[in-house]
């Protein structure tokens, strides 16, 4: 057998063992999901509203149309916010349950995990439940301790519940990170209940803002309602400062040969910019000055939706690793984007080493082209 032969065996047998091995984990998943079904029905009499919930609903809309619980819709297509009697919420990132004990999906995502894979289902147990006596608006969701998600998918959900025009007595919106702390009273979000991983609340009324867009796809009027609420009304002129954000104390997507990459683009013009400790407002008048904006895939890019449009932002990004969350946002800001493709030198945490001279042949040209977009007289803020 020949050493062509031998690698194609090899690589069809590593490809059968990790479907088999994917396989027996979402058989093993299924059947866990489907005992605790039966247990939510067995367990009701012993565990109260402790027992496992009955299983799950995907649209809040269509739940509150079949059920006839209020839902007043959007300007927005598909968005809007449903009053639900004596709904529940459970945990630190706001998952939303009926009151026939079902969880709806659409509006208490998991990152990356399919309805039935939604660690509630998949509680044999849940944490005592209190009592809310009024109307309590869900505004926390999945990854809030992430700042991107807590910017594009927490805050925008007021949005909508101001559109909607419904009143309210307290908010669920968690308080912990310093960045939460300092938009939750700079929106004059208030009175607050701050959920915990052993929150289980049933309110009078459970008011719940659906999601403000698919997670990862930061939606136009997102853009609009952070940049209404968080920059001064008079922001600064676009200015021309350059920034590389460096990732030096992350643990994720670092750049390996930072050092290199910073010498050339220092020769440019470019000031190095460590986010860690910056306000959020600190970091809105930042990006709102800026003429162009590169570095690695992070959550501290979150801000250029603060950036002027016509400005310009180059973002390093492995093959392995691509989500385009911000050349979106850089889409709705009318910025000039544009991805260096980066070696990865760890599949752990997706560090990266960038090549250079294709660096900064990527940054000249884009200063050109905002150098055109000047004489152009076409800069905007």
């Amino acid at each position: 057998m020949d050493t062509v032969a031998r690698s194609m065996i090899s690589r069809l047998r590593e490809v059968a063992t990790t479907q088999f091995k994917r396989g027996f984990v979402a058989l093993e998943a299924r059947g866990r999901y489907r005992a605790l079904r039966a247990a939510s029905v067995l367990l009701r009499p012993v565990l109260g509203e402790r027992a496992p919930l009955r299983g799950f609903e995907v649209d809040v809309g269509a739940y509150a149309r079949r059920t006839g619980a209020t839902f007043v819709a959007s300007s927005s297509p598909g968005l809007g916010v449903a009053v639900l009697p004596r709904g529940r919420v459970l945990f630190d990132y706001g998952v939303v349950v009926t009151a026939e004990r079902m969880l709806l999906a659409d509006v208490s995502p998991q990152l990356g995990l399919p309805p039935n894979a939604h660690v509630v289902l998949l509680e044999p147990q849940l944490p005592p439940m209190t009592r809310f006596n009024g109307r309590l608006a869900v505004l926390s969701s999945t990854a809030h301790q992430r700042y991107y998600h807590w910017m594009f998918d927490v805050l925008p959900r007021l949005d909508l519940l101001q559109e909607a025009g419904v009143a309210v007595d307290a908010y669920l919106i968690n308080t912990e990170i310093d960045y939460q702390q300092e938009t939750v009273q700079r929106l004059s979000i208030a009175p607050v209940v701050s959920p915990t991983n052993q929150t289980h609340i049933e309110a009078d009324e459970l008011v719940v803002p659906t999601l403000p867009e698919a997670i990862g796809n930061p939606s136009l009027h997102a853009c609009n309602f952070l940049r209404r609420s968080l920059l001064p009304p008079t922001p600064p002129e676009a200015g021309r400062r350059r920034l590389y954000l460096t990732r030096r104390d992350a643990i994720t997507r670092r750049v390996q040969n930072e050092e290199e990459v910073f010498a050339a683009l220092s020769g440019l013009g470019f000031e190095l910019v460590e986010l860690q400790g910056m306000s959020v407002a600190e970091q809105a008048l930042l990006f709102a000055s800026a003429e162009m904006v590169v570095g690695p895939h992070g959550g501290g890019m979150t801000n250029i939706v603060f950036s002027p449009s016509r400005s310009g932002l180059l973002e390093f990004f492995t093959a392995v690793d691509f989500m385009d969350c911000f050349e979106i946002i850089a889409g709705h800001r009318e910025m000039y984007y544009r991805r260096l493709d980066c070696p990865s030198v760890s599949r752990k945490t997706h560090d990266l080493r960038v090549d250079v001279p294709d660096m900064v042949e990527a940054v000249r040209l884009m200063l050109s082209q905002l150098a055109g977009d000047d004489r152009a007289g076409m800069r905007q803020t």
